[in-house]
């Protein structure tokens, strides 16, 4: 079972070389959205020093995955045309360990994201990916993410484009199977 929930102190070494492995494989998939420069382990301490890094974990506790979660939206999302309006909680640094990938830990990840949205009172979840990262873009999907728009972020080069899930109201366990 994947047990997700915020990130130690103790685990960010865990967490960083789990995001190197992802970069690595995601370049090597011809997905360049993030490289040497972006992110970096400083953009994780931080998240981790605010109380926004969480991980994903197996039974042995192993982190499997993270995420960071926030209400801090990139400037260039004031201009989409959401559905439901900010503040929203935004998902960012999703990644997963390329050897627990197609395991539900990107799953468990966006779910434990709107449980957590919801016990916020928000009404919605934001979050953007690379054009071309099409393996999040089937998971958002899969969850009950639309796409809104194609976004051009501030110092990136590449096309982005945003998704968004209403929270309300919360799935049974039904629907959620």
């Amino acid at each position: 079972m994947i047990q997700v929930s915020p990130a130690g102190l103790h685990e960010l070494e865990a967490v960083w070389s789990l995001v190197k492995e992802a970069v690595a494989h995601m370049n090597a998939l011809g997905n360049p959205q993030w490289g040497p420069d972006y992110p970096t382990r400083e953009h994780f301490l931080q998240a981790l020093e605010a109380r926004e890094l969480y991980a994903a974990r197996d039974e042995a506790g192993a982190v499997m995955g993270t995420m960071v979660l926030n209400t801090c939206e990139e400037a260039a999302y004031a201009t989409l045309p959401w559905s439901f309006p900010s503040p929203a909680l935004v998902v960012h640094k999703l990644a997963v360990a390329p050897r627990c990938q197609r395991r539900g830990v990107g799953r468990a990840l966006l779910r434990f994201a709107q449980d957590f949205g919801r016990e916020e009172g928000l009404a919605s979840i934001h979050m953007d990916t690379y054009c071309l990262n099409h393996r999040m873009q089937r998971l958002l999907e899969g969850e009950g993410f639309h796409f809104v728009a194609p976004l051009h972020l501030p110092g990136r080069p590449l096309e982005f484009l945003a998704y968004e899930r209403g929270l309300s109201p919360a799935p049974t366990p039904q629907e959620r199977n």
